[in-house]
């Protein structure tokens, strides 16, 4: 059955609609207020907090169990005796999977914030947002130097070469970051997951750490595909209907009479 037409958006796009709604609608004046700038300002520094703290004890984790799984032998710590494959490396995986999630669930509140901040200030006409905010939050302002200009004096092919090249780097980079917990954890749960001799509360801490895995790889896919939309029947901001629902209900009625 076909709903009528359609368009596609990623999440993302779909949200700053929203946004770009709200900037249109009364209160759109809010978003250019101090003490709105100043909360922005103040999330962004708890959020890049988060990233980096986040990232950091994923990454020393996820080298540890790396570690574990190259090493064999055990550890003797008041009187007990652990076996460094066996007995840590079911407790490691699981924190590496949590710890992967936050930091995920980090990064992406870090570039939705940071797209929210950038249609604020395209909707006034400002491109260089970083720069009207220097007084609240000086952060990452390398990566503004980098961007090139397209409106005053316009950047040249060498800049926007650069820049191409630089945001493959980082994306081959940021692919690592989210792939190498995932493999080398992932490999982990594989190899000792199903053995008859992986105690029955590893096996659980392996079974939720592959949930939290799968969880997290879904999350990361949605945001990847794009979704299909269609025609609203009520405004965004104020609820009202819209004209093409007028127009929709108009058309019904005069063909009922």
């Amino acid at each position: 059955m076909k709903k009528g037409p359609f368009k596609k958006y990623w999440l993302v796009q779909r949200r700053l609609r929203t946004l770009d709604a709200y900037l249109s609608g009364n209160f759109g004046g809010r978003f250019y207020q101090d003490d709105f700038l100043n909360g922005v300002a103040s999330q962004i520094a708890v959020i890049n907090k988060k990233t980096n703290r986040n990232g950091s004890i994923c990454l020393m984790l996820t080298s540890l169990l790396a570690f574990l799984g190259l090493v064999q032998g055990s550890i003797e710590i008041a009187g007990l005796k652990i076996q460094l494959s066996s007995d840590l490396m079911p407790v490691i995986t699981f924190l590496v999977a949590s710890s992967f999630m936050s930091f995920v669930l980090a990064l992406i509140d870090q570039f939705l914030i940071g797209q929210y901040l950038s249609k604020i200030g395209s909707f006034a006409g400002i491109y260089s947002f970083d720069i009207v905010l220097l007084d609240k939050i000086a952060n990452n302002l390398w990566s503004e130097v980098l961007t090139p200009d397209f409106f005053g004096e316009k950047s040249g092919v060498g800049q926007k070469v650069i820049l191409y090249f630089f945001v493959f780097l980082v994306f081959l980079m940021l692919f690592g970051l989210l792939a190498y917990p995932v493999i080398i954890a992932g490999n982990v749960i594989l190899s000792q997951l199903f053995e008859e001799e992986t105690k029955l509360v590893a096996k659980f801490l392996f079974s939720f750490a592959t949930l939290i895995f799968s969880t997290v790889l879904l999350i990361i896919f949605t945001f990847c595909i794009r979704f299909k939309y269609y025609p609203a029947d009520f405004n965004e901001v104020d609820n009202t209907p819209t004209e093409e629902f007028l127009s929709k209900i108009e058309k019904q009625l005069s063909e009922e009479k």
